[in-house]
């Protein structure tokens, strides 16, 4: 049965209570549920030798819990190429940071324009670093790069679009990298 990415219930759309009554009755006219109908009937017809790779051990267990259990399923890890990520020692003053300063950095897939995505949970993050860590550490900067919009706060720097090229720099200058999905 077709299950909602976000539901941790795991129920039919049909009977979600986020799907209005209207919606329920027309459900051809739902685009996700068509959507997902659609996979259902992709994954349904895959040959049962199909082997599924997982990079988490959530996302496995996810896909258990739908039609995709029929697969044997690998878990193989996102792997870091070591000789481009390496640490880069003038990091900071190649990219204009305060050598002394404690740099969290946040970085996310670019979503649509002047809206946040909200799996990625910079709104939690930002909310932490405004109330928690920057009256206490001054000198901490929350440089935010991939998301459109950045908080309102002079210790946030907004980064837009980080390019492949300038990763290993931010990486490198970085004290602490933050994924709060």
């Amino acid at each position: 049965d077709p299950v909602c990415y976000r539901c941790q219930r795991n129920r039919f759309c049909l009977n979600c209570p986020l799907v209005s009554r209207w919606r329920r009755i027309f459900a051809w006219k739902n685009p996700y549920f068509l959507q997902r109908l659609n996979r259902v009937r992709v994954h349904l017809g895959a040959p049962k030798t199909l082997q599924v790779v997982g990079v988490s051990q959530w996302l496995i267990g996810r896909m258990r819990q739908r039609e995709m259990r029929r697969f044997r399923m690998w878990h193989i890890p996102n792997g870091v190429d070591t000789d481009y990520f390496q640490r880069r020692q003038n990091a900071r003053v190649l990219l204009g940071l305060d050598a002394e300063a404690e740099v969290i950095l946040f970085l996310a897939g670019r979503g649509a324009r002047w809206q946040l995505n909200p799996n990625k949970g910079l709104l939690e993050l930002a909310e932490a670093f405004v109330h928690q860590i920057a009256p206490r550490r001054p000198r901490s900067i929350l440089a935010v790069g991939g998301e459109w919009l950045a908080p309102n706060h002079p210790q946030v720097r907004g980064l837009g679009f980080v390019s492949r090229e300038s990763l290993p720099l931010w990486y490198s200058a970085a004290s602490v990298y933050v994924l709060p999905t």
